[in-house]
């Protein structure tokens, strides 16, 4: 396996996400991505805020998921969504649309693992 790629798991992310939330999403993920690596302050700032949690919620996760690779073999989905959400500020229920953002950061990140 390789290491994930955080703008790999937004780019996908975002296309899961572009049908049913906001079909400019990827658009404005790739603008994200192509200014910078994100590690500025201003990194995830640009681009519509679904994106930038998009962005930012995929580079959290890669860092999560790593950590967790270096002590199992197989994260699970429900351990790595629960740490995220932790990570992110992002309770359970707050709103339908960060729910549905976590859920398919961690599903292109599960995904992206079986690659």
């Amino acid at each position: 396996m390789t290491d994930l790629e955080p703008g790999t798991i937004a780019r996908t992310t975002a296309a899961m996400l572009a049908a049913e939330m906001c079909p400019g999403v990827p658009d404005d993920v790739g603008r994200i991505l192509a200014k910078g690596d994100g590690s500025g302050a201003d990194g995830f700032s640009d681009g519509g805020d679904l994106a930038s949690l998009i962005v930012a919620a995929s580079y959290v996760g890669c860092r999560l998921y790593a950590d967790l690779r270096r002590r199992t073999d197989r994260p699970a989905a429900v351990y790595l969504e629960q740490k995220l959400r932790r990570e992110m500020g992002i309770d359970v229920g707050l709103s339908d649309d960060l729910d549905r953002m976590i859920e398919a950061v961690v599903d292109a990140l599960m995904q992206g693992r079986s690659r």
